[in-house]
């Protein structure tokens, strides 16, 4: 998965997948996974469009997240 810069007209930032595999999932009713039922598949070719604020949303909520997964990685090891 890669994001490159895209120039011209139209959104700042494409998020190429090449080959790797992301789960869309589409929520028809019930609760929002993966509680409830939904309707869902992967894809492994394709893009997304974002503009820069949108790219730079998502960069910053993957590094929190990434963050928040090496803490609960370093709390596990501790307890084991």
């Amino acid at each position: 998965m890669r994001a490159v810069c895209t120039w011209g007209e139209g959104p700042d930032v494409l998020l190429v997948l090449d080959g790797s595999e992301v789960m869309l999932y589409h929520e028809p009713y019930h609760h929002k996974p993966p509680r409830g039922d939904s309707v869902h598949g992967y894809v492994s070719d394709g893009s997304a469009c974002l503009t820069a604020s949108e790219a730079l949303k998502l960069a910053y909520q993957l590094v929190e997240a990434v963050g928040m997964c090496k803490e609960l990685e370093e709390d596990l090891e501790y307890y084991i």
